[in-house]
């Protein structure tokens, strides 16, 4: 119904073919050009391509063939960048000679003629697709040589390589103004993301892409489809050849099963996530093509992980064996700051056990680590901790500790958490 957009020709064609094909039929016939969809009734009027067909047929030779090469985007297109993705295609030899200096006066023309149009008039810069407009462009583009093309997308994918990252970076920002616009444009560019991540993943090549989508979900608790996304990427990856994959893709894979392991932790599905990091576990064991200590802590992660399922499911001897396990190995390696939150599950652990000393030991050691490195989110989460533990167990030394580690007298924290 978004493609179809209330357009009467398009809902004509499409519907009708509803009564031999499913919807993800007609949708993937659509996204490959396929005609044999848009050929549903015998009147010419009737076409999805007649939707568009007249105002693409106003626009001036220049704009008709500049506008093929927005054939891969759905949806959204941001207007101030796409002298970045002419860049891209431009450093590919079936695009040297296009007249890219023409790009801006064509999208002016496509929107003259509703083929695109602004988001809201305060913003204009910010364009939306005339839903069909893609699929009639796809027929254009299947006009053209395989090179131009296989050309197409790879532009397509490498612009859109840059612009994750970016978005990324914005996601990742302490500033929360950032962090809001790279969560507002991921919103508005999750399709095309999309697209670019599913050319990586028929190319065999890096997925960082992933990443983005991934920061993007979980930013919007999004667990249900962040959940589905991980399962969709790590079974792509599973047909990756030996030869495709270098370290980094190697780490970038890793990451995509101890997300979907998180993910199955968080929806409960507590079996499919042990599955899940004990599979990684095993690859990771085999797995040569990594640095020796990149691959040892992810090693350490997937225990600590292990450790999670197995306190989940009140299997507490199980769990300290797999968070001792991490933790050995993150002292090996001398990564401190990962220690920090397996001290706090340790602490967990203990408590729930009832051995509130070996508890308080641990969550101490949890935020002296995050104190070292001003981990100012980490800092809170224990400090809260400590203050509820200190309620529950009305130990002193407690506060002694906090108060030696942050230059504060014990009343003055009695006072902070009465107050808080």
């Amino acid at each position: 119904m978004k493609l179809l957009a209330g357009y009467p020709l398009a809902m004509q064609v499409v519907l009708g073919n509803l009564r031999r094909q499913s919807a993800a039929e007609i949708l993937a016939g659509l996204d490959a050009a396929d005609l044999n969809v848009d050929s549903g009734s015998q009147e010419k009027t009737a076409s999805i391509l007649k939707c568009v067909e007249y105002s693409h047929s106003n626009l001036s030779p220049e704009a008709q063939k500049l506008l093929v090469c927005l054939a891969p985007f759905s949806g959204f297109l941001f207007r101030p960048l796409l002298p970045s993705y002419a860049e891209q295609l431009q450093q590919l030899e079936p695009f040297q000679g296009y007249p890219f200096e023409q790009l801006d006066a064509a999208i002016a023309e496509a929107i003259a003629w509703g083929l695109l149009s602004p988001m809201d008039a305060d913003n204009p810069q910010l364009l939306t697709i005339q839903p069909v407009f893609p699929y009639f462009l796809k027929t254009k583009l299947n006009g053209l040589d395989a090179g131009t093309r296989e050309a197409l997308w790879e532009g397509f994918k490498n612009y859109y390589r840059e612009l994750a990252e970016s978005y990324q970076q914005l996601m990742n920002s302490k500033e929360a103004q950032e962090r809001q616009t790279g969560i507002i444009f991921c919103n508005w560019e999750y399709e095309n993301l999309y697209n670019a991540l599913n050319i990586c993943l028929e190319k065999q090549e890096s997925i960082g892409i992933y990443q983005c989508l991934d920061v993007y979900l979980n930013l919007t608790t999004n667990i249900q489809d962040r959940l589905e996304l991980s399962k969709f990427v790590s079974e792509r990856v599973e047909n990756y050849s030996s030869e495709s994959i270098t370290a980094d893709i190697a780490f970038e894979i890793a990451e995509v099963y101890l997300k979907l392991g998180n993910c199955y932790l968080k929806t409960q599905d507590y079996s499919s996530a042990r599955s899940t990091y004990l599979q990684l576990l095993e690859s990771l064991e085999k797995l040569q093509s990594l640095p020796d200590r990149e691959r040892q802590l992810a090693i350490a992660t997937t225990y600590h992980q292990l450790g999670s399922v197995a306190q989940e499911l009140r299997q507490f001897e199980q769990a300290n064996d797999y968070y001792q396990q991490a933790l050995q190995i993150f002292i090996d390696f001398g990564d401190r700051f990962s220690q920090a939150s397996t001290y706090f599950q340790l602490g967990r652990l203990a408590e729930e056990m009832g051995e509130l000393e070996a508890a308080k030991a641990n969550y101490l050691q949890d935020l002296q680590i995050t104190a070292e490195f001003n981990d100012e989110q980490g800092l809170g989460i224990s400090l809260r901790n400590l203050a509820r533990f200190y309620q529950q167990t009305q130990d002193e030394s407690i506060l002694a500790a906090v108060a030696s580690l942050f230059g504060a007298t014990i009343e003055e924290l009695k006072a902070a958490i009465l107050s808080d």
